[in-house]
């Protein structure tokens, strides 16, 4: 199969089937039509959805999306399903290698695959349509078909998918929804939370100290065995400086009276803390 680096194209099953199998034969021409066919079989399935977290919501999809393999220039890549949703973009292809063999369970493991791409991670959206390429930005609307949809990433990475043989609905529709989705007009619209309301309130709720208590403190130098370390509230009311915390770690052997006349000596009053 080392030949198969072409576009798997084509709505049906079948039609891939006889696709891959066309592939094969040119490096196989001895194996027989029923083991040629049980091989396409294999690599076809037609139940494609992405893993879904908690809270997690499919926004759309689009059918026969190409992606393309990077440095190529759009000549090499595979064909699957791109999927939007409250979360990430994701592309399933009907490849079962991820599925299945021994890397199987490191890749179901994942929070996200090597095709998937949060929403917060994209930083530009290009648009080629009509033979121009153009930057979709927050509050735009897509209404002509899209040949190709390239996503810019903040780490660096560059996803290209084409939609030569995706439905024009469907086009439209999965363009829309990842500008509308990658650019939320304001925070609570972020997918994290979606994934804070899904989880059982004990889950989440009393479980993480927020340090604006003495007792978050304590438990966090007992646990630490910090003996010879204490919690100070001298800069309770903020009366020392404006720029540190009501509450911080300080060496026990300081009184309070020996933090204030220490902090006359540095700008805006911040003594050293412990962090």
């Amino acid at each position: 199969m080392s030949r198969f680096v072409s576009y798997i194209t084509g709505n049906e099953v079948e039609r891939g089937k006889e696709t891959f199998k066309s592939y094969l034969i040119d490096e196989e021409e001895e194996e027989n039509d029923d083991e040629l066919d049980k091989r396409a079989s294999a690599f076809f399935q037609t139940d494609l959805a992405p893993h879904m977290l908690p809270g997690e919501r499919l926004v759309t999809e689009a059918d026969s999306v190409l992606s393309f393999t990077p440095f190529t220039e759009k000549k090499k890549g595979i064909s699957g399903k791109l999927f939007v949703t409250n979360f990430k973009v994701s592309f399933i292809t009907a490849d079962r290698s991820s599925y299945e063999g021994p890397s199987a369970k490191r890749q179901r493991n994942k929070l996200i695959r090597d095709t998937d791409v949060p929403l917060t991670n994209i930083d530009a959206i290009y648009q080629v349509a009509s033979g121009r390429r153009r930057k979709l930005t927050a509050g735009m609307t897509v209404s002509n078909i899209t040949k190709y949809l390239e996503l810019h990433c903040k780490d660096f990475r560059v996803h290209t998918f084409g939609f030569k043989f995706s439905p024009k609905d469907q086009n439209k529709k999965l363009m829309n929804a990842v500008v509308h989705h990658a650019y939320p007009s304001k925070s609570n619209l972020l997918f994290a939370f979606d994934y804070g309301k899904s989880l059982p309130k004990e889950d989440y709720m009393c479980e993480t100290p927020l340090y604006e208590d003495i007792s978050d403190w304590d438990m966090e130098l007992n646990m630490c065995k910090c003996t010879k370390w204490r919690v100070t509230e001298v800069n309770k009311g903020f009366d020392m400086s404006i720029s540190l915390p009501k509450l911080f770690v300080v060496p026990s052997a300081l009184f309070n009276t020996d933090l204030m006349k220490a902090s006359g000596h540095y700008v805006d009053g911040r003594i050293p803390v412990s962090t």
